[in-house]
């Protein structure tokens, strides 16, 4: 309800017959407000769709296909602030675009480029800006830290490795820790591709899913930061994905919570 503000605000519903070539055609539509629709779910009963006027005909046509909702449902939605104030311990994870898109790291248009002067590039500001502040509700200030798109010293291209280099342990000290095992993978691991994080996110969704072994209420914050190829700028998943029900029916999780959020700079801006 947050988006519509009011449960009565007026939504544009239509319907399409769907073409492959992606012409598709539009069938009909209705305007019903959130309460509207939650009245047809208790009536059970449904709503036509009209067909817009035309050019020639100039009257809308009231159509038989109908609108019927079979489930209605209304759940709080609960912000990053209700969560921390409510005393939830955060725990940071980062993961880092190792793709061949970034380019050459040993030239200075790479976005990867260590600056000999200590100027941070896009990937060191965004770990720390976002680091710094987060690891203050983080208790233990051990981070889980990935690459994804690079080729390891072993050959092969990983799209999930451990940013330290580590066989077994994937987290670091702090965002310092972060920084460190950043800067010494450039030196280890060669860019390649593609860019695919989806095992980066499975990885994060099982270390969410062993704090079921304790009772403690925890909300993970997953950073993933990628190029945005359009602009050849730095690409913030720090993406919304509190989908609380989704990851429970899949891992069969209850009580914690998942945090992705999006945002973007651009290699030629700082924060």
């Amino acid at each position: 309800m947050q988006q519509f503000v009011s449960k009565d605000n007026p939504l544009v519903i239509e319907c399409f017959d769907f073409n492959s070539s992606g012409n598709h055609v539009l069938i009909g539509k209705l305007q019903k407000s959130v309460a509207d629709l939650e009245k047809l779910h208790k009536q059970k009963t449904g709503a036509n769709f009209i067909l817009p006027s035309s050019a020639q005909h100039g009257y809308e046509k009231v159509l038989k296909g109908q609108l019927f909702v079979d489930q209605f449902c209304e759940k709080p939605l609960y912000s990053f602030i209700d969560y921390v104030s409510s005393g939830f311990e955060l725990n940071f994870m980062v993961a880092v675009d190792f793709t061949a898109s970034n380019g050459n790291p040993r030239t200075p248009d790479s976005l990867h480029y260590i600056d000999p002067s200590g100027q941070f590039n896009a990937y060191q500001q965004a770990i720390m800006e976002v680091g710094e502040v987060i690891q203050f509700y983080d208790s233990d200030k051990r981070f889980p830290a990935w690459g994804f798109g690079g080729r390891t010293i072993d050959g092969t291209i990983s799209h999930c490795f451990n940013l330290n280099g580590s066989a077994s342990g994937v987290e670091v000290e702090g965002v310092q820790g972060i920084m460190a095992a950043y800067a010494s993978a450039l030196n280890h691991v060669a860019l390649a591709g593609p860019t695919l994080f989806g095992q980066v996110i499975n990885n994060a969704a099982e270390i969410a899913g062993q704090s079921l072994s304790y009772s403690s209420c925890k909300y993970f914050v997953l950073l993933i930061i990628t190029v945005k190829r359009t602009y050849n700028c730095i690409y913030f998943y720090f993406i919304l994905l509190l989908c609380r029900e989704n990851l429970t029916s899949k891992l069969h999780l209850s009580s914690y919570s998942f945090f992705l959020f999006l945002f973007f700079v651009s290699n030629f801006s700082s924060f």
